[in-house]
């Protein structure tokens, strides 16, 4: 699967360095770690991941028992923005066929979105609080997605090297629970929720909504919520 260096979908081709920045891995890995859009460093080196937070990042992974060789490095948009500003919804609109096309060729069974653009590309909206979201995990489109803070706002919380901040710790144990889940998933056990955390399944169809219903119906027990928590409902 190609890049596109001479892609210009939009304004952004025009003040990067690196045009379309990349994945980095691929088959057999079946964890993506997907971010917002390249900063000074991944723009500079032309790879995603390698800058303060994509170490922080890595390191978290590794502290975890993750390799490189284990996780697909992309981004929601694939280009560095002027004074790496957030990108503009045209701007994500205009990478989107990028990553869906990364989607098809890797097929990754686990997504870690980290941060608000990578979490609305899940949900088709910025959702209020990351935060408040730290620790669900979601069933989307057959995959496992897990919401997560930003590595760079983590970094943002201050610390020293040697002592992370609380956000810090907060952001490595998540990785590691809901690696665990993980490894249940992929050792044949079914996997155990992080945290004791409800099982969370996004309907985005009502084909979607008839299957959970199915699943339903397996059920003893069944509570239901109807808030979205920022989430959208879908047209059908």
């Amino acid at each position: 699967m190609p890049r596109n260096p001479n892609c210009n979908r939009c304004p952004l081709s025009l003040t990067a360095k690196s045009v379309c920045v990349w994945s980095e891995g691929g088959p057999p890995a079946q964890i993506m770690f997907l971010g917002r859009n390249p900063g000074y460093d991944e723009d500079a080196q032309d790879r995603p991941f390698v800058g303060r937070s994509g170490q922080l990042l890595r390191n978290a992974a590794h502290a975890a028992g993750l390799s490189d060789e284990e996780i697909i490095f992309t981004n929601v948009v694939k280009c560095l923005s002027p004074e790496n500003r957030p990108p503009t919804t045209e701007e994500q609109l205009a990478c989107r066929p990028y990553l869906e096309e990364e989607l098809v060729a890797y097929s990754p069974r686990f997504v870690f979105a980290f941060g608000a653009e990578a979490i609305a590309f899940w949900t088709g909206k910025i959702p209020k609080s990351v935060l408040a979201l730290q620790g669900e995990r979601w069933e989307i489109d057959g995959r496992y997605v897990f919401p997560m803070p930003h590595p760079s706002w983590v970094l943002r919380q201050g610390g020293p090297p040697d002592r992370p901040s609380l956000a810090g710790r907060e952001f490595q144990a998540q990785i590691q629970a809901h690696l665990a889940f993980i490894r249940n998933l992929q050792n044949g056990d079914g996997g155990v929720a992080p945290g004791g955390r409800p099982r969370v399944v996004l309907c985005r169809t009502m084909a979607d909504v008839c299957a959970a219903l199915d699943d339903l119906e397996r059920c003893e027990r069944v509570a239901v919520d109807t808030e979205t928590r920022g989430l959208w409902w879908a047209p059908d």
